[in-house]
């Protein structure tokens, strides 16, 4: 039980910092490198300014049983936040590429996207908790 509560001790000391880093650090890569294949669809949504919140790339490869050749693909994925229409309706936005195929668009409902909100919101709480309140002094007698 010590060992269990040690790990959430380290977790919530230094997890959550690191969240309220990398966060808006990747968004502000998704603004430096656009991603091309996103471009026309973004372009589509103007009077908003995309923000990028998640992304990645996964390349998996599998062999039909019995078969010889292996098939590869290559999905590329990048999750955004539209604003000011997030304030209004708290949607992400997810477009993703297999391979050279047209992009695809799809977008989570507002539980999401108020999850992810709620999530930045309790990383700040356990940053300031952690780090940055005042520290109360013991009771001298």
């Amino acid at each position: 039980m010590e060992r269990f509560r040690k790990f959430l001790t380290h977790y919530f000391r230094f997890v959550p910092p690191l969240l309220l880093i990398v966060v808006p650090v990747y968004a502000l890569y998704g603004a430096a490198v656009p991603w091309p294949a996103a471009k026309p669809i973004l372009a589509a949504r103007s009077g908003e300014v995309p923000i990028v919140v998640g992304g990645g790339s996964i390349r998996s490869c599998s062999q039909a049983q019995g078969d010889q050749a292996w098939s590869c693909q290559k999905t590329t994925q990048r999750q955004y936040v539209f604003i000011p229409s997030f304030l209004d309706r708290p949607t992400i936005t997810t477009i993703a590429q297999v391979n050279d195929d047209p992009p695809k668009i799809s977008e989570t409902g507002p539980a999401a996207g108020l999850g992810a909100v709620a999530t930045f919101a309790i990383c700040a709480f356990f940053t300031w908790f952690v780090w940055l309140r005042p520290k109360r002094l013991a009771p001298t007698e």
